[in-house]
């Protein structure tokens, strides 16, 4: 994945929030909207959703060996150092104490819409826009 595909996932998810009404800084994605971020990234490219369970949580991407998130758009090996962790459990968060669990898109939806997760768009699991 390129940063040019991950700024492509972020500008599509931005158009659709505006578009439903619910407008998101793109600066914001990462701090509650995260899940359906990684879900139009893994609708359009593939990878495996990722979730690291904490007070907050985040969700993420895996494609091949690197991790991203909407701010982190050259990936990293490892997940500790997404930008969007820092949303994970501010000014106390340390990942050591975390785990990542990779999950099925079933799995993903079903954690994230039983913790926080205020709506999942069902057009992220749709065909990919062309």
């Amino acid at each position: 994945m390129k940063p040019k595909d991950v700024q492509r996932v972020t500008n599509l998810f931005l158009n659709f929030q505006q578009q439903r009404g619910t407008a998101v800084a793109e600066k914001d994605i990462n701090n509650g909207s995260c899940f359906n971020w990684a879900l139009l990234a893994y609708r359009l490219y593939g990878g495996r959703l990722c979730t690291v369970d904490s007070f907050d949580g985040h969700a993420f991407i895996k494609i091949r060996r690197k991790y991203y998130d909407s701010e982190t758009l050259n990936g990293v090996i490892d997940w500790r150092q997404l930008k969007g962790m820092k949303y994970a459990q501010p000014q106390i968060f340390d990942a050591k104490f975390y785990e990542m669990t990779l999950m099925s898109l079933r799995r993903f939806c079903a954690y994230w819409k039983s913790n926080g997760a205020d709506t999942l768009y069902d057009i992220y699991l749709s065909p990919p826009p062309a």
